[in-house]
């Protein structure tokens, strides 16, 4: 049984077609040539996601007052060229403040002076005794 088992096979393997070999030529892509012209194009992208802006400043004045204007185009993400108008506020409470720090130093100066004064009254009693 083995005999018979291996003489078959033998004989399938002797006996079986021999594939014929054909050299193959590559196929070349068929391509079409234009001219291109410069222009514009217009390109959409459509995606998901969330734009960050690359800058972002938070303005807050270092005065109170009210605001009497507001600049062109300052808007949540907007555009500003540099030395825009942002905010006009009214100056009233800035002159008052200006005027109060003014009289402050005026009080202060003086204050220096008859300390000056009283310094130079202690230094001589003191060169008294």
């Amino acid at each position: 049984m083995i005999a018979g088992s291996v003489a078959v096979g033998w004989w399938l393997f002797a006996t079986a077609p021999q594939q014929e070999t054909t050299p193959s030529t590559p196929t070349l892509p068929t391509v079409e040539v234009i001219e291109a012209n410069p222009g514009s194009v217009e390109v959409k992208i459509r995606g998901f996601g969330e734009v960050v802006p690359a800058r972002s400043v938070s303005i807050a004045p270092e005065v109170t007052g009210r605001v009497t204007e507001v600049g062109d185009g300052v808007e949540p993400g907007g555009l500003l060229a540099a030395g825009a108008l942002l905010f006009k506020m009214d100056p009233q409470e800035y002159d008052a403040a200006v005027k109060e720090a003014e009289a402050d130093l005026a009080q202060a100066q003086a204050e220096l002076e008859l300390e000056k004064g009283r310094g130079l009254v202690a230094r001589q009693e003191w060169q008294r005794l």
